[in-house]
This record gives structure tokens, sequence and C-alpha cells, in this order.
């Protein structure tokens, strides 16, 4: 039962982070932003980073409470893969969430290529994350290359 939970919440965490920055990606449209966008984006991008959150640490339980020890996954190379894309997703969403930050606080909406720019980050970021369920089932199942 305990590796069904950790599973399941693993998954579900990684399933919330793709609900909140595919949401964040479709409220940054510079047709669409004004004031309460804005805060709304930022409200959603915390939502998202939350999720981020939340898969590593529910990764870290499936890692140390599971059914499989450490050593087993530490030995599976795309299990080094997802963990790398994990932080490169992390990393490629910091500088819209700095940019989304610094919009809430200034006092004018920001250009339409400033929108733009972030937008095209954050869908890098959605687009990358889609490669993480095929990497967990492939350590799921031992496979190497």
């Amino acid at each position: 039962m305990t590796e069904s939970l950790l599973a399941y919440f693993h998954i579900l965490a990684l399933l919330t982070t793709v609900v909140f920055i595919g949401a964040s990606t479709a409220l940054c449209r510079s047709e669409w932003l004004n004031r309460a966008a804005v805060q709304r984006l930022v409200r959603v991008d915390t939502l998202y980073w939350i999720g981020l959150l939340t898969v590593l640490l529910t990764g870290l339980a499936r890692l140390f409470w599971g059914i499989k020890e450490p050593l087993w996954y530490f030995q599976q190379p795309f299990f080094h893969l997802k963990l790398t894309l994990i932080v490169a997703i992390a990393a490629l969403s910091l500088r819209p969430s700095l940019a989304l930050r610094r919009w809430q606080s200034d006092t004018q909406l920001p250009s339409v290529n400033a929108i733009n720019r972030v937008r095209r980050q954050m869908m890098v970021s959605a687009h990358v994350m889609v490669v993480v369920p095929l990497l967990a089932a492939l350590v799921a199942r031992g496979l190497s290359w």
C-alpha cells in the first residue's frame, strides 16, 4: 500500500505542476495582460513552484521509503536523467518567475516583447516537462540505454 500511495502522490504532484505551468503559459498573453492578470499569474506561478517542489519531495519519499532501495535508483541512468531534467526545468523557470514578480511591482505593464519572451520561456519548461513521465516509466521498469 505504501508504494502505491507514494507513486500516487508523486504522479499527482507532477500533474499539478503541469496544470500550473500550462495555466501560466495560457495566461501570459499580451492581449490579455492587465494588472489583475499579472497578480493572477504570480499566484499561479507560486502554485507551480509548490508543485515542482512537491514533485521533488514525493520523489525523495519514493526513493527512501519506497519498495526499491535507493541504490537501485542510483544505478538507473534514466533516474539521473529525470532528476537532471527536473533541475533544468526549475532553472528554466527562474527567469519567468522573476519577471512576473518584477511586473507585479512595476507601475507600468511590460512590453509586448517582454511578455512574449517570458511566455516562450514558460513554453520551453512546459515542453521539457513532457519528457519527465516517460523517464519515470523507464526508471520504474529498470530499463537502461
